[in-house]
C-alpha cells in the first residue's frame, strides 16, 4: 500500500524550497555587483602577500602549509579557503568573492531553519498576545514567514557588506555560517529526542554534527568560541523555559561547557591570557580601561546601525573618539546605562519573551571578545555579522505582534527589504574602486591619519605624486611618530628629486625605528646622488647588515664601495650577493666588471658568459665581453661583442670608441675612423684613455 503525504506537509516542503530558493537568488542578486571589488586593505597581508595560501597544487603538504603558516593564525580553516581560492583563481578577485557570497546565502539558509524552529519553540510566548490596539490576535503567527522576512532584512542589510565584499573578512562570515549551522544542529537533535523509538541514531548524527560544525566555526575565527555558551543558553531558554532547577541537574554539563570555552581561550590567547591581553596595548594609543570605557559606546552604535544602516554612515575606518573616563565623553556613561538596561530587560522578559530576552543575550555575548577586554581595534563593522542575527529577528517579531494583520506586516518588511538593498548596492558601488573606498574613508574620519597613508599609497602606485604626498603629509601631521608614514613621504619626494626634504624624513623614520633597513638604503641612495660618498657607505653597511640576505643591499654597499676605489673590498659583497641569486644578470655584470678592474681578467669572464647565456644581447655584457677580449688581444672576438652590444643601444659612445679601437688593432682604420667620428657626434666630451 502506498505511503500517505499528508497535503500540509507537502505545502510546508514547497515554501520551504521557495523560501531557500529566493534566499540564494536574493544574495546573489543584491551582491551581483561586487563580484569585481578589487583586493584592499587586509586583503594584502592576509592574501596577495601570504605565500602560504598561494596553492599551486592540490598537494597535503600544501593545504598543511597554509594551515600552519597562514596570516594571521589560528584560522586555519579560513586560510585553507584562500588557499584552494588561490588554486583556482590565482589572484583574480571574482572566485573569492563567489565563495564569500555563496557563504553569506548558507548562513542565511541555515539561519532560516534555526529561525523557524526557534520561533515555534518561543510560541505562544510571543504570539497570542494583545496588540498597541488592545485587541487579541488570533492564534499564532506563520512561523516560516517570520524567519524567511528576518533573514532577509539581516541577508540584505548593508551593515554586512564588510563581512561579504570585503574578501579578507570571509573569516567572519565563515565562522558565522558554520556557527549558525551548528546551534540549528543542536536544536534539530534535541526535538528529535521526542521520538527516541525511531530517532535516537538520528540524534547522535545530528549532535556529532552540531559539536563537528562548532569546530569548523572556531577554527574559521576564534570569536567563534562563545558557542558552547550560546548552545547552553539556548538550551535553558527554549527547552528549558528559564528552570533554575535545571542548573542544578545539570551542573556538570555546565562545567564542561565552561572547560570548553577555556580551551579555546588558550588555544587564542596562549598560557598566559592575561599578559597576552596586557601586552596587546603596548602598541596602542588608549588603555585597557578606556577601550572598556568606549567599547560600550561602540556597542550603541552599531545598534544604530542595526536600526539605520544607511550606507552614508557606513565606513571602513573609523576614527572613533576613545572614552577616557566614565563622563569624558558623557554619552560613556549613558551608553553603559543602555547596555544595563538592555540586560535588565532580558533578564525581566526571560519568562514571558524568551526569544526577545535570548536575541538581547545573543547579540551582546557575541560581541564579548571583540568588544571587550582584547586589544583589538576600536571598531569594526563586520562584528556585527554574527551579533545582528537574533536581534534582527527579535525586531520582527515584534513589527508582527504589533501588526493588525500579516498583510501589513509583509508589506514593512517589503520596504524595509528594498530600502536595505538599494544601500546595500549603493556600499558596494563605493567598494569597486579603491582610490573611492579610501577617498570616503578620508571623508567619514578626516582626523584618522591611516585613511589618508593608504589614499597616499594608492595615489603614488597611480603615478600621481603630487596628490600622494599632500595625503602622506596631512598622515604625518596627524601622526607624527608613525615610521612608516615618514617613510613614504621620504619615497615620494625621493622621486620628485626634494633630496633636502626627503632625506629629512628619512632621518625621521631612523629616529623612530634605527633598524629600518629601507631607509637606511633610501637615505644612502640620495646620498650617493649627491656625491657624500662616504656617508652613504656607511648606511649601506648599515642596511647590509640589517638584512644581510637581502641581495639589493649587498649589491648597492658593494656599488658604493666600488665607486670609491675600493674595488676588492666591492668584489667581497658582490659575491654575497651572487651566492643569494646566481641568475642575477645586474649583479653577474657588476661582479664581472669588478674583476675585470682588479687586473683578475680571466676571473670575470664566467660571469660575462653566464650572463650572456641568461641573455645573449645583453648590451652592457657584450661590452664588457669586448673589453675583456680586447685586453687579451683577441681582437675579432672582441668586435663581434662590441658589434652586438651596439646593436642593442647604437648610441653608446663608449662602444662606438672601442670598437674603433678594436678596428685600428686589425687594421681596418676606415671602419676605426668611422667609429670614431660616430663616438664623438654621440657625446662630444668623451673622456678617452
Amino acid at each position: 500500500m502506498a505511503a500517505y503525504s499528508h497535503p500540509l506537509g507537502i505545502r510546508n516542503s514547497i515554501k520551504t524550497t521557495i523560501s531557500v530558493f529566493l534566499i540564494f537568488a536574493g544574495c546573489l542578486l543584491i551582491y551581483s555587483n561586487s563580484f569585481y571589488v578589487p583586493f584592499t586593505f587586509d586583503d594584502r597581508p592576509f592574501i596577495i602577500n601570504d605565500t602560504s595560501v598561494h596553492l599551486t597544487d592540490l598537494s597535503v603538504s600544501h593545504l598543511i602549509k597554509a594551515v600552519c603558516e597562514g596570516y594571521p593564525g589560528q584560522r586555519p580553516l579560513s586560510n585553507i579557503s584562500f588557499a584552494v581560492n588561490y588554486y583556482f583563481s590565482n589572484l583574480q578577485p571574482f572566485g573569492y568573492h563567489l565563495v564569500n557570497i555563496l557563504i553569506h546565502s548558507l548562513s542565511g539558509i541555515f539561519l532560516f531553519f534555526l529561525l523557524q524552529n526557534t520561533i515555534t519553540l518561543a510560541q505562544p510566548g510571543i504570539f497570542c498576545r494583545n496588540d498597541l490596539s488592545g485587541l487579541s490576535r488570533k492564534g499564532p503567527f506563520d512561523s516560516q514567514l517570520i524567519a524567511f522576512l528576518a533573514v532577509l532584512v539581516w541577508l540584505f542589510h548593508p551593515l554586512h557588506t564588510e563581512s561579504v565584499t570585503y574578501i579578507c573578512q570571509r573569516m567572519t562570515s565563515l565562522a558565522g555560517m558554520f556557527y549558525v549551522l551548528s546551534i540549528w544542529l543542536y536544536v534539530k537533535g534535541r526535538l528529535s529526542a521526542r521520538f527516541p523509538d525511531k530517532t535516537n541514531h538520528r540524534q547522535i548524527i545530528l549532535f556529532l554534527g552540531s559539536a563537528a560544525a562548532g569546530g569548523l566555526a572556531v577554527l574559521s575565527k576564534p570569536n567563534a568560541a562563545t558557542l558552547p555558551v550560546m548552545i547552553l543558553f539556548y538550551e535553558w531558554a527554549f527547552f528549558q523555559n528559564f528552570r533554575l532547577d535545571w542548573f542544578k541537574r545539570r551542573f556538570m554539563w555546565i562545567i564542561l561547557v565552561l572547560c570548553l570555552v577555556c580551551v579555546f581561550s588558550i588555544l587564542f590567547l596562549g598560557n598566559t591570557p592575561i599578559d597576552r591581553i596586557l601586552s596587546a596595548y603596548a602598541h596602542r594609543d588608549f588603555t585597557l580601561l578606556q577601550r572598556v570605557l568606549t567599547e560600550s559606546r561602540v556597542i550603541v552604535y552599531y545598534l544604530s546601525l542595526i536600526v539605520f544602516p544607511s550606507y552614508q554612515r557606513l565606513n571602513l575606518d573609523y576614527d572613533y573618539p576613545i572614552s577616557t573616563f566614565l563622563i569624558a565623553p558623557s554619552t560613556t556613561v549613558i551608553a553603559i546605562m543602555a547596555i544595563i538596561g538592555l540586560l535588565g530587560l532580558a533578564v525581566y522578559s526571560s519568562k514571558k519573551e524568551p526569544f526577545i530576552g535570548f536575541a538581547v543575550f545573543w547579540f551582546l555575548a557575541n560581541l564579548i571578545i571583540e568588544s571587550s577586554v582584547i586589544g583589538l581595534e576600536i571598531i569594526f563593522e563586520h562584528r556585527t555579522y554574527l551579533p545582528s542575527m537574533f536581534l534582527i529577528a527579535a525586531m520582527a517579531v515584534i513589527i508582527f505582534r504589533f501588526c493588525q494583520s500579516d498583510r501589513i506586516a509583509v508589506v514593512i518588511f517589503c520596504m524595509i527589504i528594498f530600502i536595505e538593498g538599494l544601500w546595500t548596492w549603493q556600499r558596494n558601488e563605493i567598494w569597486q574602486d579603491e582610490l573611492i573606498l579610501w577617498q570616503d574613508c578620508v571623508e567619514k574620519s578626516p582626523e584618522k591619519a591611516r585613511s589618508y597613508y593608504n589614499l597616499g599609497c594608492l595615489l603614488s602606485q597611480k603615478n600621481q605624486l603630487d596628490q600622494s604626498i599632500s595625503y602622506f603629509y596631512k598622515a604625518a601631521v596627524l601622526e607624527p611618530g608613525s615610521s612608516y608614514v615618514h617613510y613614504n613621504l621620504g619615497c615620494e619626494l625621493a622621486k620628485i628629486q626634494s633630496n633636502k626634504q626627503a632625506m629629512a624624513h628619512f632621518s625621521k623614520v631612523l629616529a623612530l625605528d634605527p633598524n629600518h633597513a629601507d631607509a637606511h638604503t633610501n637615505m644612502a641612495n640620495i646620498l650617493s646622488e649627491l656625491g657624500k660618498q662616504d656617508r652613504a657607505i656607511g648606511h649601506y653597511r648599515k642596511a647590509a647588515a640589517l638584512r644581510p640576505k637581502n641581495q639589493e643591499y649587498l649589491s648597492n654597499l658593494g656599488a658604493a664601495l666600488f665607486s670609491k676605489g675600493m674595488v676588492e673590498d666591492a668584489i667581497i659583497y658582490y659575491q654575497k650577493a651572487y651566492q643569494l641569486k646566481p641568475d642575477n644578470i645586474t649583479i653577474l655584470n657588476r661582479l664581472g666588471y669588478a674583476l675585470f678592474s682588479w687586473g683578475k681578467t680571466d676571473e670575470s669572464i664566467p660571469y660575462y658568459m653566464k650572463v650572456l647565456e641568461l641573455s645573449p644581447n645583453n648590451a652592457e655584457a657584450n661590452g664588457k665581453m669586448g673589453d675583456v677580449l680586447m685586453r687579451k688581444k683577441e681582437y675579432h672576438q672582441a668586435i663581434s661583442h662590441y658589434i652586438k652590444a651596439l646593436k642593442k643601444n647604437p648610441n653608446d659612445a663608449q662602444s662606438h670608441y672601442n670598437l674603433g679601437i678594436a678596428y685600428s688593432r686589425t687594421d681596418r682604420l676606415k671602419q676605426a675612423e668611422g667609429h670614431f667620428k660616430q663616438a664623438i657626434k654621440i657625446s662630444p666630451d668623451l673622456q678617452v684613455p
